[in-house]
């Protein structure tokens, strides 16, 4: 997993900075195995897509309720979220 590997507690920065010239690469230290380079790489291809707008106050939205909230329950049952299609081989 990559979050183990890019976490760091040395240094507290925004997510504009973590952006701002792909400093947040210099996160990551440990061992890289197979999975972490390939977790690295989906999460750069998402990063590289993101343009952030300082102008517009942030909004936070749970996807897996219908009004946006987290709860508990909605967390709960994001984690059987595609199961059905599954069983139905989809």
């Amino acid at each position: 997993m990559l979050w183990p590997v890019c976490h760091s507690a040395r240094e507290v920065r925004t997510v504009c900075d973590a952006l701002t010239e792909q400093s947040w690469i210099s996160d990551i230290q440990g061992t890289l195995n197979v999975t972490v380079i390939v977790e690295f790489l989906d999460l750069w291809n998402l990063l590289s897509e993101v343009e952030l707008q300082p102008e517009v106050e942030d909004s936070h939205t749970w996807r897996f309720s219908t009004n946006g909230k987290y709860s508990a329950k909605s967390a709960y049952e994001s984690l059987f979220v595609g199961e059905n299609l599954e069983k139905l081989g989809a």
